[in-house]
């Protein structure tokens, strides 16, 4: 398989506009499936931060901004993804969001879409996945 290379955002700081690659920030309890999404990713020319749970994810994007959030919907702890989507939504509106799922999904896709977050069946297929990804960074280009 072969990569397109990643889109990148602008970053405005005082005098000049840069570009820098999409960060993403990739929340899912299972460290082989993080770990194998997250290396697709960066392959992909992407740059990935993991949480392994719901604290971790909403301490990441309380510190950092990040232009994606891939969630799963069941996560070890006290929170899960639904309520990983609606903090991120409060802390950065209008980004694109993803939740993963091994659920039914006509139970969670409308939950999913409720919150403006695209909706992904695992397994997940990683090419659709990053097609998705590269829509949405074309339309922040613009």
């Amino acid at each position: 398989m072969s990569f397109a290379p990643a889109r990148y955002v602008a970053s405005r700081c005082g005098h000049c506009t840069a570009t820098k690659p999409l960060m993403i920030l990739l929340v899912e309890d299972y460290q082989s499936s993080r770990r194998a999404i997250a290396s697709f990713l960066r392959l992909a020319g992407y740059e990935v931060h993991e949480a392994d749970n719901a604290e971790r994810a909403c301490d990441l994007f309380q510190r950092k901004r990040f232009d994606v959030l891939i969630t799963d919907y069941c996560l070890r702890g006290k929170a899960n993804g639904l309520e990983v989507l609606n903090q991120f939504e409060m802390i950065t509106p209008g980004k694109q969001k993803f939740l993963i799922t091994g659920l039914d999904p006509a139970v969670a896709r409308p939950q999913a879409e409720a919150i403006g977050a695209e909706f992904i069946e695992k397994p997940i297929p990683l090419d659709n996945l990053l097609r998705v990804i590269e829509r949405f960074a074309d339309r922040s280009a613009e």
